[in-house]
């Protein structure tokens, strides 16, 4: 299987976000993520960046794993 890996970013600000639309977020962050129907993306790491009294600033470090060989249809 010929694969290609890679790591992309997503900056992220919140204003008093319960922690279910946090996870809700993230999910959709994964799914536009992905540029072929077969990309498998899951999340590296959450960065809490800054944290101020009106709202909160992330970094959410992706990983890529792409199956070079059968990519399925293109999503973007």
């Amino acid at each position: 299987m010929n694969t290609k890996k890679f790591q992309t970013y997503v900056a992220l600000s919140t204003k008093d976000w319960s922690a279910e639309t946090f996870v809700r977020t993230l999910e959709e962050i994964v799914a536009s993520a992905k540029e072929y129907e077969n990309d498998y993306i899951e999340i590296h790491q959450v960065l809490e960046m800054v944290v101020t009294e009106v709202e909160v600033e992330y970094v959410i470090i992706l990983n890529h794993t792409r199956n070079l060989d059968d990519l399925g249809k293109y999503l973007k």
